[in-house]
């Protein structure tokens, strides 16, 4: 049993074997069941000593073509284990905004989906602002439009934003 936060080890892994693992524990265990490797910038995994890797998230490129594509980072994929204590999800989210400061990036965002009944409590937790909601895309196949782009959620999503 993982009784609190500070039993978790975070760290960002590089290399084409650490970012194929990453990515597929994170097809195998996120909703969406994918994550667009081109685009990913920073993977890091969550683990527990004698446990294993219990949590993986990617950071991209933003997807929306309008953001700001060299200042601006997206939190793209987010999974954790059911096991996990209360907060860890926003414990792990402060020490990856605190790891990517080296970086420079002048902004973090990302979307949480309505659909799968996120509110963005770890956003609020960690001081995001929330700044819009999208729109629903649930019966529209306009996103579907690029090669290889496949709608997964459509549910619209919340917005948030963390300068950095």
């Amino acid at each position: 049993m993982i009784r609190n936060v500070q039993q978790l080890h975070v760290s960002e892994v590089k290399g084409e074997g650490a970012a194929k693992k990453v990515d597929h524990i994170i097809e195998d265990n996120h909703y969406l069941e994918s994550v667009n490797s081109v685009i990913t910038k920073h993977r890091y995994l969550i683990t527990v000593p004698l446990r294993g890797v219990v949590g993986a998230v990617a950071w991209s490129k933003p997807i929306a073509r309008e953001e700001d594509q060299e200042n601006t980072l997206e939190l793209h994929r987010f999974w954790t284990s059911d096991v996990l204590p209360k907060n860890s999800e926003s414990y792990v989210l402060g020490y990856m905004m605190r790891d990517l400061e080296q970086y420079d990036y002048e902004r973090l965002i990302s979307y949480t989906s309505t659909g799968q009944g996120h509110k963005g409590t770890i956003y609020k937790a960690t001081n995001w602002s929330e700044k819009n909601v999208t729109r629903d895309y649930t019966n529209c196949s306009g996103w579907e439009t690029r090669d290889g782009r496949e709608n997964r959620d459509g549910s619209s999503k919340i917005k948030f934003e963390k300068m950095m």
